[in-house]
């Protein structure tokens, strides 16, 4: 019983300190989530790592860890992290489709027409919110795009990303072709 306990307080650590670590300079200057988040969670697999391991050291009797236990206890709460990461907050950010359930909740006694919602959706998101600079920037730090005076070019390793998604959108079915 005291090894489950273990392995759910030092798991529960791992997730619980991924979140607040955004609220942290750490990595402030990594403009892009998805990168932002990746460095964060290897910073909090480390420091679980570290922390863990110590608490095994100085405490055998109270926790039952081997090292193997907190290596695998590192790892799950590593890839909760990362899937996290990219299923909800990497998600949301670049959602349009979250932009218009935004819009429509403001909106909730009257609605929005579709005009509207395009309206809103030119105005607010890629207007105000600097949608298109931000993501021409995003990509020229991928790599994926180049800017030459003021225009953009996919680059040769964005020539290979396009392929790639051509090709997973075959294998999955999507986006067919009309």
């Amino acid at each position: 019983m005291r090894t489950v306990c273990s392995y759910i307080l030092a798991l529960a650590m791992g997730i619980f300190s991924f979140p607040l670590l955004f609220h942290t300079p750490l990595f402030e200057s990594y403009v892009i989530l998805f990168y932002r988040g990746i460095a964060i969670a290897v910073v909090c697999a480390i420091l679980q790592f570290l922390i863990a391991n110590a608490i095994r050291s100085f405490c055998l009797s109270l926790f039952k860890l081997d090292i193997k236990d907190v290596v695998c206890i590192c790892a799950l709460a590593f890839s909760f992290n990362i899937t996290f990461l990219i299923v909800f907050p990497v998600t949301f950010e670049r959602s349009v489709s979250t932009f218009l359930l935004s819009q429509l909740e403001a909106s909730s006694l009257q609605g929005l027409t579709l005009e509207q919602m395009e309206n809103v959706f030119k105005a607010d998101y890629v207007s105000r919110k600097s949608a298109v600079r931000r993501r021409m920037k995003e990509q020229i730090i991928t790599g994926n795009v180049t800017q030459a005076g003021d225009r953009y070019f996919l680059s040769a390793r964005g020539k290979s990303f396009m392929q790639g998604k051509v090709l997973i959108e075959r294998i999955y079915g999507i986006n067919p072709e009309p």
